[in-house]
């Protein structure tokens, strides 16, 4: 009986031996289930960055639209003011650059009366010319990703009077928070 005591009692260390040997082989197996499921959860969460990170899909492609402008006015101004190309966005400097021309030029069109909440006005003074043959056109408006651009040409027809004067075009678009680059 001692035998099979002994034998028991050896089975059962055996036993207690194995399960606690089962433990932590289970426990081990556990903590290397845990590194590879995070493993996989951090490379699947960075692939998904980076797939979702594509530059080509991150810049915004603005495709150059041409801007229809509309003339509010253009002259010959006789006075002597600085050659200019500015962008009047509200009411007081509209008021000033009219003050500044000369009443026979302004009749025309200082009953204009200009939305500055949704339009721009797009002014160029030209240089002081020898003659009144002398005329300045926005002849293209083009609207890019960053900035408007505005071809400016100056013609000289070889007729008019010899005096000094500057030629001058004013013309209203769209309102637009992009700076606008004259050529």
């Amino acid at each position: 009986m001692n035998k099979i005591l002994f034998y028991r009692q050896k089975q059962n260390f055996t036993q207690t031996e194995l399960s606690e040997k089962s433990r932590q082989r289970l426990g081990f197996q556990h903590l290397l289930l845990n590194k590879i499921i995070m493993k996989t959860l951090i490379l699947s969460l960075l692939l998904f960055i980076a797939i979702s990170c594509n530059k080509s899909e991150e810049i915004s492609v603005f495709p150059a639209q041409t801007i229809t402008p509309v003339l509010i006015g253009k002259g010959i101004y006789s006075g002597s003011a600085i050659q200019s190309n500015s962008v009047i966005i509200n009411q007081s400097n509209w008021l000033q650059l009219l003050t500044l021309l000369t009443p026979q030029n302004t009749s025309e069109f200082s009953s204009v009366n200009v939305d500055f909440d949704n339009f721009q006005l797009l002014v160029i003074i030209d240089a002081i010319r020898p003659s009144t043959g002398f005329t300045i056109n926005i002849t293209n408006i083009v609207e890019n990703n960053i900035n408007i651009i505005a071809t400016i040409t100056s013609i000289n027809s070889g007729n008019g009077y010899t005096v000094f004067s500057q030629p001058f075009c004013i013309v209203k678009i769209p309102k637009s928070i992009k700076p606008v680059i004259f050529q």
